[in-house]
């Protein structure tokens, strides 16, 4: 009987000095599949400006006077990676895998020298070549493309501003060249300054038919890095009224996607690029009052339109 209250003691003892680290391992765990977001915004505007002199980073204004000779839907030779074989991915391992190759875009605003350094979250990127080649929307980086006149109190002032980039552990790039872009399919092709490594990159797909399955990884309204799936709900062919010879090829989806999405992959099961996010519109009971809201389409830019951009 004594032997076996020892016994009793020595187990008891046991768990009570392993109980708590194995409680505390599955705590570290669990806090594992949770995400602060605020980490993307730790310290920032200097991160910015460290990558910005250590590369040579442009203002807007140095890169509206660099792209002034670029031509709307002109292509671009670009040596093309040939696509990995991959299986269908689980969700969770899509998710993971992809991830890396998307990147938050923003802006440095010195436009206002009460606020600068403000770094400005706006939109969504994604690479597509180990060498930093990167997609995002026109309309999200028209700025750097097209020159406009300021007027008012502006008029004369320069702005120093940048646009930037960060990835999914927080590092940030600068923009080195824009290469192309589309104004009709809210396409822009550019490159990185980057580490000399190879970037994490997303391959780019066939275009799919309606009712295949699909995944957004975007930031919509600063929730970064957020996933959503769907399918694709109808695919369009239009004709650009400006150019009749050019065809606009749109997909419309039911993933989910926000303000602040724009410019992100949409995905196939296998995580290769079949689009990208480009807008949303409403359609309400009634037109002249606009109300109720009875859906959100979600428009996005078949991958067509990127593989035109490269040569």
């Amino acid at each position: 009987m004594l032997f076996g209250k020892k016994y009793c003691f020595h187990i008891l003892l046991m768990v009570g000095l392993v109980l708590p680290q194995v409680q505390a391992f599955g705590q570290n765990k669990a806090d594992s599949l949770f995400v602060d977001d605020s980490r993307y915004a730790v310290g920032l505007e200097e991160k910015i400006l460290q990558a910005a002199s250590a590369n040579k980073g442009k203002t807007i204004v140095q890169f509206q006077q660099e792209n002034k000779g670029l031509k709307d839907d002109a292509p671009v030779s670009w040596q093309q990676k040939e696509v990995r074989k991959v299986d269908v991915l689980s969700v969770k391992e899509l998710y993971a895998t992809k991830k890396q190759a998307v990147l938050i875009l923003g802006r440095l605003n010195h436009a206002n020298p009460e606020l600068a350094p403000l770094a400005e979250p706006l939109a969504t990127a994604f690479v597509i070549s180990p060498d930093g080649l990167c997609v995002s929307n026109h309309h999200v980086l028209s700025e750097l493309i097209h020159m406009r006149k300021t007027e008012g109190k502006d008029a004369g002032k320069v702005d120093s501003s940048m646009y930037y980039l960060q990835d999914y552990n927080g590092e940030v790039y600068t923009i080195d060249k824009i290469l192309a872009y589309s104004a009709s399919n809210d396409v822009v092709l550019f490159t990185l300054h980057r580490p000399g490594k190879p970037m994490p990159y997303l391959d780019l797909g066939a275009p799919l038919a309606v009712g295949d399955e699909v995944f957004v990884i975007a930031h919509p309204e600063q929730n970064y890095y957020f996933l959503t799936s769907g399918l694709v709900a109808k695919n369009r062919k239009l004709v650009n009224p400006a150019n009749p010879k050019q065809r606009q090829y749109r997909m419309t989806i039911t993933a989910d996607y926000a303000v602040g999405s724009s410019g992100g992959p949409v995905l196939n099961n296998r995580g290769q690029v079949v689009g990208i996010v480009s807008s949303t519109s409403n359609i309400y009971g009634s037109r002249v009052e606009k109300t109720p809201l009875q859906m959100v389409l979600k428009n996005g830019i078949a991958v067509l339109a990127i593989h035109e951009l490269l040569n």
